[in-house]
């Protein structure tokens, strides 16, 4: 029980992310985070075999006189073992300038990015850009964000400053996604066993749960 760091009782890919978001827990001036997305823009924590979803790069000023985040760039990871991509990026206004995206290796958006006009953005999250993706394989998954190792041409620039954003002053944030199986023609795919397990009037054995799905 000493690995379940957020006390949800399970132990599973949360508690990696609340672990490295605690260790990022100082004062950033800008934050860049990879959130999946349905079709319809909406933040999503679950997914199913076959579905396709968008993975979004979405960028926050953070600092106390906001004037926002010029240029966003990073490398974006997710496990190629149960995604894949599925299309072109798009990018969204104001960030149509100075597009960048490669996407030629499996498991990885290689210096992902653009950057804004001359109007600051202000306060606020902006989705920089999107990227159809196509879930292959149940699991439940980590997509995170790292430095562009393309620097300096992919650095992180704010309005109001010169200088480059140092790394130290980035926030690179994580998401978790659970990617569930589905039944051909009936819906979710749901099984009795499970529903004992789950519905049983006596305390429930996580060891017998996380051996069910055979993920930890």
């Amino acid at each position: 029980m000493r690995l379940d760091v957020n006390r949800d009782g399970w132990v599973s890919p949360a508690d990696a992310i609340f672990v490295i978001n605690q260790l990022n827990s100082k004062a950033f001036d800008v934050a860049l985070s990879v959130i999946p997305l349905d079709l319809n823009g909406n933040q999503i924590t679950t997914t199913h075999v076959g579905a396709t979803f968008y993975l979004s790069l979405v960028t926050e000023g953070l600092r106390q006189d906001n004037k926002g985040v010029f240029a966003a760039y990073a490398d974006v990871f997710y496990p190629s073992s149960h995604l894949t991509v599925a299309g072109v990026a798009s990018y969204l206004s104001p960030y149509v300038n100075g597009r960048s995206s490669n996407t030629e290796i499996d498991g990885v958006v290689d210096d992902w990015g653009a950057f804004a006009g001359l109007s600051e953005t202000g306060s606020g999250r902006y989705i920089v850009s999107i990227i159809p993706i196509k879930a292959t394989t149940a699991g439940e998954i980590i997509l995170s964000t790292s430095p562009a190792n393309n620097s300096p041409i992919r650095d992180v620039l704010l309005f109001g400053s010169e200088a480059n954003t140092n790394f130290e002053s980035i926030e690179y944030r994580a998401s978790q996604l659970s990617i569930l199986e589905e039944s051909e023609g009936e819906g979710w795919l749901v099984d009795n066993r499970l529903v004992s397990l789950l519905s049983s009037n006596s305390q429930p054995d996580l060891v017998v749960i996380d051996d069910f799905f055979d993920r930890y």
